[in-house]
């Protein structure tokens, strides 16, 4: 035992004894520094069995005070007198509450309850006595002091010791007034699930507990339960009371209009856990009482007020992913049974819409409890009642069938029988995307093919019939027309039909014409690869930009009006500058064209030029006449040269002909004599040279 140990024992027992506020506070708060100047768990180890009863019997007679007064200072506070005595004055001062030092022993207490150990608990009976006293008195405290004593109570709930039962009824209602208000955090949530059990101990069917069930009833209204798994998991509990079913599924359908679409998912997932973990009465209480009741007000629920029927579809439909187990499927089916069908035939068209929504997003109904030739008859009649919807006389159950039937042919195209298949496409290619009376219904068909195209299985298909609709691009709505560029966009992304094999070049250029902006982004982008290859070469390039300039011109400047969003600045700068260089090199070669159409055009001999030309040529024999041409023009000032690769001098031969040559020694020689006309383009000279060759060998 160390000296520090022994002087915070020695300190703790004066204290304690002589009812000195300041020492035990000391303690309390050394104790609670983040570095210890007191280990209180130390010291209570210390304490032998007597000592602790002591120390139990002073501090429960201290908290009997502080508890008095605290009393009595709330209810002289409550009390509506004019004045007081002197007398009064004088008791308050020696008895006032301590609200700090209240604090101070319910800490000690928990400190004390955190010591024990399996099987070495000890709990004096004036601690118990003193801590049912203040449980009960909860509701009195506020501050810091309240909250210690909710902390001591969930300690001593965990950690199961003995009368738990008696100290955990307030700390739940205060830890549900606390979760339920506004600004109430998951940790709340937290503390609240670690009591869960104690939820067994309270008789909820009792009328003194009513105000308890209110609150709990107010849990599944409360958006901080269903953010976190501990709040989802403590409303599932809930349902395990079929007292409180009617009332949390009340409160549940007063949340549904003003939730959110996340939280209406929340709810289904409620629901289910709820009922998968419940048996007997209870089950069938959730079945009939709380899920077949939303599958009722679903269909019923007036969709053009949005918020309300969308919020019940997202709950059914988190219900409906887990159809994929047997037993599910079959309560599903079961439960839409009575209600379903026969909302298909009445007069109202929101009605049939809702149904066929929720049809679509069930299917496939199946009631593992029927006979196969049941299943079967059952498969068949969901298929025809979808061809039926899609020509209902109502718009809306129309659009509602669109989207329904795609999504279900994109999750089950190999299960679909193939007549079923021609069947609703026949109905969909040749009626509904010509719908007449709304464009919606149009616009559907379009989007479904977009997504069917995601469908690895659908796409053979769809290669055969999308072909047929290029007239589509035509539509008179612009959504439409959006749309189709898209599924188009799509098509050219699946690689497996090309899109002009549905709408030729020129058509898609004759829309990018004249289409809105929106339209005309989505062709510019269906057309870039084509247009404007990054990939190709720059001569390509060129050549395919000059191809869409002769197309369409107007296309054209469209095209490059939305393409530059489109291309990296890297790949813009490029083209700029290879556009630049293209328009320099051909400003360059038209001015040089000019000018030498100017120079021919001032081109002329003089009268001794045309007789010195004349009479050279009369003599000429080897010269052709583009030569003739050629040298006409250098003797008239042209200094264009015709082969520049052979050098700045040309050399043109006039004639060839024998003639007898005296050789330096004296004797005369026949010799090959040619003459030449030598043209110096830098300089501007020319003149004729003759050259002699011997005659060849015969």
């Amino acid at each position: 035992m160390t000296t520090t140990s022994m002087t915070a024992k020695q300190q703790l027992l004066e204290a304690v004894e002589g009812h000195q506020p300041a020492p035990f506070l000391s303690l309390i708060q050394g104790h609670e520094k983040k570095h210890k100047t007191v280990d209180l768990e130390e010291v209570v180890l210390e304490l032998s069995r007597g000592e602790v009863k002591h120390v139990w019997g002073c501090l429960q007679a201290w908290a009997d005070e502080q508890v008095t007064a605290f009393v009595a200072e709330h209810h002289n506070q409550n009390e509506e007198t004019a004045a007081s005595g002197t007398n009064n004055k004088d008791q308050e001062s020696t008895n006032r509450y301590n609200e700090k030092l209240l604090e101070g022993i319910v800490k000690f207490t928990h400190i004390y309850i955190s010591t024990f150990k399996e099987g070495t608990t000890f709990i004096p009976g004036k601690m118990l006595e003193m801590t049912l006293l203040l449980h009960e008195m909860l509701a009195a405290f506020n501050g810091s002091v309240k909250l210690a004593i909710v902390s001591l109570c969930e300690q001593w709930w965990l950690q199961e010791l003995e009368a738990q039962d008696l100290l955990v009824t307030n700390v739940l209602s205060h830890l549900l007034e606390a979760t339920t208000r506004k600004g109430a955090q998951k940790k709340e949530v937290l503390r609240l699930w670690k009591l869960h059990n104690a939820l067994t101990t309270i008789d909820l069917d009792s009328p003194n507990n009513k105000k308890f069930v209110e609150l709990l009833t107010c849990c599944i209204s409360c958006p901080i339960f269903l953010n976190c798994d501990e709040g989802i998991k403590w409303l599932v509990g809930l349902f395990s009371w079929p007292s409180l079913i009617p009332l949390l599924h009340k409160e549940v359908r007063l949340a549904i209009p003003e939730c959110t679409r996340a939280h209406s998912a929340k709810y289904g997932e409620v629901y289910f856990k709820a009922w998968k973990a419940s048996q007997g009465d209870t089950k069938k209480t959730i079945e009939e009482e709380c899920i077949q009741d939303l599958m009722y007000t679903a269909i019923h629920a007036n969709p053009m007020s949005s918020r309300p029927s969308a919020n019940l579809h997202h709950l059914l439909h988190h219900i409906h992913s887990y159809k994929k187990h047997r037993a599910v499927s079959s309560l599903i089916t079961e439960l839409y049974q009575p209600i379903l069908w026969r909302s298909f035939t009445v007069a109202n068209g929101y009605v049939r819409m809702n149904a066929t929504g929720l049809l679509c997003d069930a299917f496939p109904l199946n009631d593992y409890n029927l006979s196969q030739e049941e299943q079967s008859n059952l498969l068949e009649r969901q298929y025809h009642t979808l061809k039926t919807l899609l020509l209902d006389p109502c718009h809306l159950v129309r659009i509602t069938a669109v989207k329904g039937v795609f999504n279900i042919l994109c999750k089950y195209w190999i299960m679909v029988p193939n007549e079923v298949i021609k069947a609703i496409f026949k109905t969909l290619l040749t009626v509904l995307v010509y719908d007449v009376t709304t464009a919606e219904v149009r616009l559907e068909v379009i989007k479904g093919l977009t997504l069917l195209l995601g469908s690895a299985d659908a796409v053979p298909f769809l290669i055969q019939v999308l072909p047929r609709l290029g007239d589509v691009f035509d539509d008179a709505n612009h959504k439409v027309r959006e749309a189709f560029a898209k599924l188009l966009l799509k098509v050219k992304e699946s690689q497996a039909l090309k899109y002009w094999d549905i709408v030729s070049v020129p058509h898609l250029l004759h829309r990018l014409e004249l289409d809105n902006p929106k339209v005309a982004q989505l062709v510019s982008r269906l057309l870039l690869s084509s247009f404007h290859p990054f990939t190709k070469t720059d001569e390509e390039l060129l050549q395919r930009s000059l191809s869409l300039l002769e197309e369409n011109r107007m296309a054209a400047r469209r095209f490059y009006q939305y393409a530059g969003s489109m291309i990296s600045l890297p790949n813009v700068v490029h083209f700029m500058l290879l556009l630049w260089l293209c328009l320099s090199n051909h400003i360059a070669l038209h001015r040089q064209q000019q000018q030498q159409q100017q120079q021919k055009r001032a081109l002329s001999l003089t009268r001794e030029q045309m007789l010195e030309a004349q009479e050279m040529f009369r003599t000429s024999n080897k010269v052709t006449r583009p030569e003739k041409a050629l040298i006409l023009g250098f003797m008239a000032g042209s200094r264009e040269n015709p082969c520049p690769h052979l050098g700045n001098i040309v050399t043109i031969k006039l004639s060839e002909g024998e003639e007898t040559v005296a050789q330096p020694d004296g004797p005369m020689i026949t010799m090959l004599a040619e003459t030449h006309f030598q043209m110096n383009y830098n300089t501007g000279e020319w003149k004729r040279i003759k050259k002699y060759r011997p005659l060849p060998s015969e």
